[in-house]
């Protein structure tokens, strides 16, 4: 019998298809409370898919509703995703929401992409400061 060998799923840049930007958020002019994310910090394609079991335990206690997980490449230094951060994803099924960078971390499974988990933002502002 032929010993089992793991081989972790490769990703191809074909699977990198839905655009990813990430905004930097500043706070609210004024006296009202609350921040804009209307700075565009970095934008590219990611391989977007709901969080797996072991994301999810990363989002407990944050009090998120709605969750993804996305791989984009490694920029090398180039940009580094922080959890101040925002992502907009560019789908029909995410239209009209903000997720929040919960968690940034390597792939561990391929050196050249990083992990982000990222989580629904519900608040008065509107995305990137349009009202």
């Amino acid at each position: 019998m032929k010993p089992f060998k793991y081989t972790s799923p490769d990703i191809q840049s074909a699977d990198l298809r839905t655009p990813v930007v990430f905004y930097g958020a500043k706070p609210n002019k004024g006296p009202e409370p609350g921040e804009t994310t209307d700075e565009k910090l970095y934008a590219c394609f990611g391989d977007v898919y709901n969080p797996s079991a072991k994301d999810l335990s990363i989002l407990e206690g944050t009090e998120t509703e709605e969750a993804v997980t996305v791989k984009i490449r490694d920029t090398r230094g180039g940009y580094l995703p922080s959890t101040s951060d925002y992502l907009v994803l560019d789908d029909w099924r995410y239209r009209g929401k903000e997720f929040a960078v919960k968690s940034v971390g390597p792939d561990l499974e391929n050196n050249n992409y990083i992990k982000v988990i990222a989580g629904v933002v519900t608040r008065a502002s509107n995305i990137h400061g349009d009202g």
